[in-house]
């Protein structure tokens, strides 16, 4: 991770965020870790379903996190008690946390081997089927080149689930060899006594405080559906202000009523017109503006606690292309105005190359590379940021004639495997050290 002197406003360590369907676990984030510094915007990027909304969610506190721990301002504010008890009853049976990893790469290397039998019986099925078809019109010579077809497929699958099963092999063999070492047991008697400790301190930094709803705010990807439609834009934007009022004690509200009125109302102005909407819009619901508008009165709405830090999810996916530089530009203005930290999640990656300073790219849970944008953008390193990179249309025709997409394959690349590899300053490379030179040999 990087080691820089600037001031760092969010951690994430060790995300997770696992649903459960049924008898499967989805794990929607799968050991995430990153770290946000005051008064950037960190950018987080990636296809559908790949963990960046779940993330931000997470983060916030909308979801209760499966493991990991997330620190804001210093402070720890997202914990799971579950977690640490598992830990513990895990040490205390002696299994490390690289036995661990270990295990879950075999688990992740049979399913590669499951998914390469599937796909070669798929296609050997398919062509079987045809050569029924040629038999009946007696076509000797394409019976011959399909039945080579067949082989070719056959000889090639084997390859591949060959070098899986002795990867298998090896990644045993070395599980056996930690367990075999083990721990010692003086380290893991103290292990064990520090994670008890901090059992009962867990349960109250998992506490969503007043402090932390003021201080981290979030921007959500579909206007409409983020606004209450019973409610004046006036109160939608005052919601946080007036939640945080009626949480002091009584005699506390009795003495600042008065003087908490004005206050409110020249904030709810003040803030409309800093948008680009006017005072006159407050009386009116959320179903009198456009998308555009919609999406400003949110950005109101999350500004009106004074926050240090926004996570915008999407804010410009849901709207018109002609508005979307339009928000860009009000967030920039505002970051500059109010001092704020942005996680900025989006698909559309040339405009997230346009705001951020630094970038994160997920893919299967999994934050694949991160660091400074300019540097992943000019020199990508793991094959899905450069598969997506590629993908990046220009308004150039001639351009986009010889724009060559590269495709991604995942076979052979075991996220489990490796750790993060750092390629430059501030850029870093989740993967084994032998997969990431050979990626940089590219």
């Amino acid at each position: 991770m990087a080691n820089d002197k600037r001031e760092v406003i969010l951690e994430v360590k060790n995300l997770k965020q696992h649903f459960k369907t049924g008898k499967k676990t989805v794990k929607a984030v799968d050991d995430v870790s990153f770290e946000i510094y005051k008064g950037e915007t960190f950018g987080l990027v990636g296809e559908s379903g790949s963990g960046k909304t779940t993330t931000g969610r997470s983060i916030i506190k909308l979801y209760n996190i499966t493991d990991g721990e997330v620190f804001f301002k210093g402070k720890r504010t997202s914990v799971n008690p579950k977690s640490i008890q598992s830990r513990i009853k895990k040490l205390q049976v002696g299994i490390t946390r690289e036995v661990e990893r270990k295990l879950s790469l075999v688990e992740e290397l049979e399913q590669k081997i499951y998914d390469l039998r599937i796909a070669r019986n798929a296609k050997v099925r398919d062509l079987k089927e045809e050569i029924e078809l040629l038999k009946e019109r007696k076509s000797n010579r394409k019976l011959n080149k399909i039945n080579d077809k067949i082989e070719e497929i056959d000889s090639e699958m084997n390859q591949k689930i060959v070098k899986l099963e002795d990867r298998i092999i090896k990644v045993q063999e070395e599980i056996e060899q930690d367990k075999a070492r083990n721990l010692n047991n003086s380290d893991l008697e103290k292990l064990i006594e520090e994670l008890k400790t901090d059992l009962p301190k867990a349960t109250l930094d998992n506490k969503v405080t007043e402090e932390f709803t003021m201080d981290l705010q979030m921007i959500f990807q579909d206007p409409m559906a983020s606004l209450n439609p019973r409610m004046t834009v006036r109160n939608i934007i005052a919601e946080g202000l007036d939640i945080s009022y009626k949480r002091k004690p009584r005699a506390e509200r009795q003495k600042l009523a008065e003087s908490y009125k004005e206050k409110r109302e020249e904030k709810i102005e003040k803030l409309i017109n800093i948008v680009g909407l006017d005072k006159e819009h407050l009386n009116r619901y959320p179903h009198e503006f456009s998308g555009g508008q919609r999406q400003r009165i949110g950005i109101a709405r999350a500004l009106i606690t004074n926050p240090d830090f926004i996570i915008a999810d999407e804010p410009i996916s849901a709207l018109d292309v002609s508005i979307q530089a339009q928000v860009v530009n009000l967030m920039n203005k505002l970051k500059d105005e109010f001092g704020l930290t942005y996680l900025f999640i989006a698909h559309d990656l040339s405009m997230v190359r346009f705001i951020s300073d630094r970038l994160g790219v997920m893919h299967l849970g999994k934050l694949v590379e991160y660091g400074d944008a300019d540097k992943i953008y000019n020199n990508p390193v793991h094959p899905y940021t450069k598969s997506l990179l590629s993908a990046i249309p220009l308004p150039d025709p001639d351009y986009e004639q010889g724009r060559r997409r590269i495709k991604y394959d995942k076979t052979y690349i075991a996220y489990n495997a490796g750790g993060y590899h750092e390629v430059s300053k501030d850029h870093f490379v989740l993967g084994t050290k032998e997969e990431v030179e050979a990626w940089k040999a590219e």
